[in-house]
């Protein structure tokens, strides 16, 4: 999976960031939303992590105008407002889940894969490149749903 967080604070910015990477997903970085949407612009993501207080655009801000041309990109709020009321506001406008600050990392990771398999993203064992999807796990290639053994080989060291 491939993660944007979007985070004004510089040591938890990048921290989420290594986090993210231990646990292999392909991670990049934004301040605020302006700078978020410049990178969207650009690339595709599968998971935004977003800070709802930021400078020059907030996550609100942000994640509506998100809403107004991508749909599907799983967004996760990560932030320190507890409030029900900002919770509500958060999935009303689009996201799709909400962690408040302090939180543990094991479940910061968890939320990301759940949001990955919710969204029929590829996931750690499955690439998915155009038409053609790789299964690791099962040693299996599918073109156009059309399925394809990988050849097995003993090798030995």
């Amino acid at each position: 999976m491939k993660i944007l967080v979007v985070e004004d604070h510089p040591k938890l910015r990048e921290n989420i960031k290594k986090m993210c990477e231990m646990a292999h997903f392909t991670t990049e970085t934004a301040i605020h939303g302006v700078e978020a949407i410049e990178k969207i612009r650009a690339s595709q993501y599968d998971c935004i992590i977003l800070d709802m207080n930021m400078p020059l655009m907030g996550g609100r801000e942000f994640l509506s105008q998100l809403r107004e041309h991508d749909k599907e990109t799983s967004v996760l709020i990560l932030t320190s407002n507890s409030l029900t009321e900002d919770k509500v506001d958060a999935f009303d406008i689009g996201a799709d889940d909400y962690l408040t600050k302090p939180f543990d990392v094991d479940e910061l990771i968890a939320r990301i894969r759940a949001l990955g398999r919710r969204k029929g993203k590829q996931s750690e064992n499955k690439i998915q490149i155009g038409d053609i999807l790789v299964d690791i796990t099962h040693s299996k290639v599918y073109k156009n749903e059309q399925i394809s053994n990988f050849p097995q080989r003993n090798i030995r060291l």
